[in-house]
């Protein structure tokens, strides 16, 4: 996913190409890959939750929500590996500029309250 290009300049600046892109390759249908993310992402795949997070934040796919995408980040900063943790939390910085206290409060809060959804 290393040549994966955002709409938003800034996320293209944050490389993800270390973390793996679930097979989904640049050919993938981004409204569908959505989806898949979110599946995986609701059942507490690490790597799922940072790709949903990006994806809300550029409206890949998605319509673009960056309250939906800290909480995903938020998520995935919890429970991925470093390099996960890492994108993740870049990810909320960058987000966090445009956000109010109490958007990323409200984010926050939907992540302590989450639970994975079961198989």
């Amino acid at each position: 996913m290393g040549s994966r290009r955002w709409k938003h300049p800034a996320l293209n600046e944050i490389n993800l190409g270390d973390i793996t892109d679930m097979g989904q390759g640049e050919s993938r249908d981004d409204v569908t890959a959505a989806k898949v993310y979110l599946a995986d992402a609701e059942r507490g795949d690490a790597n799922a939750q940072v790709y949903l997070a990006f994806m809300l934040a550029d409206g890949t796919g998605v319509p673009k929500d960056p309250v939906a995408a800290y909480m995903w980040a938020e998520l995935a900063s919890y429970h991925g590996t470093p390099q996960i943790r890492d994108k993740a939390l870049k990810l909320q910085a960058h987000l966090g500029g445009a956000l109010g206290a109490g958007d990323i409060e409200a984010a926050k809060e939907a992540a302590r309250r989450w639970h994975p959804k079961p198989n």
